[in-house]
């Protein structure tokens, strides 16, 4: 038992600051390790949306000057409607065998291959800094942000590859998703506690040891997101899921 909360832990200050960084990265990091190293489906999506929810709070305190209240409003609306049918395929997914549950975390993870394949060898096009992201997707990538969140905690990726369409400056992109994280989140929290008390109990000994650290971690690392250029956030973007994606296959494959 001991292990596993430290491992986990580990698991997530490493992911808490990936996200301090990049603003997204904590659940497709540490999801598939939790429960690689033991912990069940929904007790790792509780404690990873729990810990992500804490840090977005210190994320929008120090980028509170490039927050857009509206448009995190309108994301966050978005994204609890799509919660519900997303933590509906979440709860038949952690009554599936292991291989399924593997399986799931692939298609969550692999998601955004088409879109890096053809963002990084499709036609090359050039934004103009400031250029915001294309308004006529955000419904579908709020929704199925939010389905990804409800279903393996991993809504990022439709929000990144919505914020790649624009070139807005890193701090405001970043103040984004801390913000949309921080409105959502407790909406799953709440859920979930209410529908599986259980998942809260099997949760609150990582929680207790790795929450602490993860704050700390987080705390650390904000500042380094802060001093990114936008192309290098985006490359990083792109980068981090790549890798999460070959790591994912290959585990699928073996």
């Amino acid at each position: 038992m001991w292990v596993e909360i430290l491992l986990s832990s580990i698991i997530l200050s490493v992911a808490s600051a990936i996200q301090s960084v990049v603003g997204f990265g904590m659940a497709l990091f540490s999801v598939p390790l939790l429960v690689l190293v033991g912990v069940p489906l929904l007790p790792a999506v509780f404690v990873v949306l729990s810990i992500s929810c804490l840090s977005s709070i210190l994320g929008v305190r120090r980028l509170r000057d490039d927050l857009q209240p509206r448009l995190a409003l309108r994301a966050s609306l978005s994204r609890i409607v799509g919660v519900v049918p997303g933590y509906m395929a979440a709860l038949y997914t952690a009554q599936s065998s292991p291989a399924t549950i593997k399986a799931a975390m692939g298609f969550a993870i692999g998601l955004g291959v088409v879109a890096q394949t053809r963002k990084l060898f499709g036609s090359p096009t050039t934004l103009p800094d400031g250029q915001a992201p294309n308004q006529e997707m955000a419904p579908y990538a709020f929704l199925s942000s939010g389905f990804l969140t409800g279903w393996l905690g991993m809504g990022g990726p439709p929000l990144i590859f919505w914020l790649l369409t624009g070139r807005e400056d890193a701090k405001r992109t970043r103040a984004f998703l801390y913000s949309v994280y921080l409105l959502t989140i407790p909406f799953q929290l709440a859920l979930m506690a209410y529908h599986c008390p259980q998942t809260v109990w099997t949760a609150l000994p990582i929680l207790m040891l790795a929450l602490p650290l993860t704050l700390l971690v987080t705390n650390y690392f904000l500042k380094f997101g802060d001093r990114l250029e936008v192309a290098k956030l985006q490359k990083m973007s792109l980068i981090l899921l790549t890798l999460l994606s070959a790591k994912t296959f290959l585990s699928l494959a073996g």
